[in-house]
């Protein structure tokens, strides 16, 4: 967890002072707004009594909001985690709703906030196994929007996401286990404003 804190204090550290340099296009928030995106992560499992460690992988996000003011968005966003190997396959997905606050409106610079349902699901095609659970999360993070266009940024983004103790299921029968799915990212998007 320690680590990453570090990694998304030092995100943010590197998005800050980027935006002077990219105030020159306005940046106006103004109804509907798509985004898509990808990149990288780590994710980790917490149950009482197992021992897993971060696996790398690939994330991906979507979200359709509203613009409320130019200071907030509010919309829905798909958002998940996947990682397969020869032995393995993982995902780790949420749906939620999530706020995008601007700070300060004439900067690209935002905090994500969010909250859904987080679902996981690991296959081990060796011992032939499958744990599912699903249960509620949460999404917090920052991103940045460098307008290209009128309408259109680029947005580098970190976030955390955390699914809430749901209850373990090993091939369809409970584990009588709770597991926490978590997963950091780190990518780019693509904004329509």
């Amino acid at each position: 967890m320690r680590t990453q804190f570090a990694i998304l204090t030092l995100a943010l550290g590197l998005l800050i002072p980027a935006s002077e340099t990219f105030a020159q296009r306005p940046q106006t928030r103004d109804g509907f707004n798509i985004s898509f995106g990808f990149g990288g992560g780590s994710a980790g499992i917490d149950c009482r009594g197992c021992q897993t460690s971060r696996l790398s992988g690939t994330v991906l996000y979507v979200n359709i909001g509203s613009t409320i003011n130019q200071r907030l968005t509010l919309g829905g966003e798909l958002n998940g985690y996947s990682r397969s190997s020869q032995n393995e396959d993982d995902t780790i997905a949420s749906l939620m709703a999530v706020a995008h606050f601007y700070p300060a409106p004439r900067m690209g610079f935002f905090f994500i906030g969010g909250a859904g349902m987080t679902s996981m699901s690991l296959d081990n095609h060796v011992d032939l196994v499958n744990v599912t659970s699903t249960g509620l999360g949460a999404e917090i993070g920052a991103g940045y929007d460098i307008r290209l266009g009128r309408n259109f940024s680029l947005t580098p983004y970190a976030a955390f996401v955390r699914g809430f103790a749901g209850m373990a299921k090993v091939n369809s029968v409970s584990a009588g286990e709770k597991v926490t799915p978590n997963y950091a990212q780190f990518g780019l998007g693509f904004t329509w404003h």
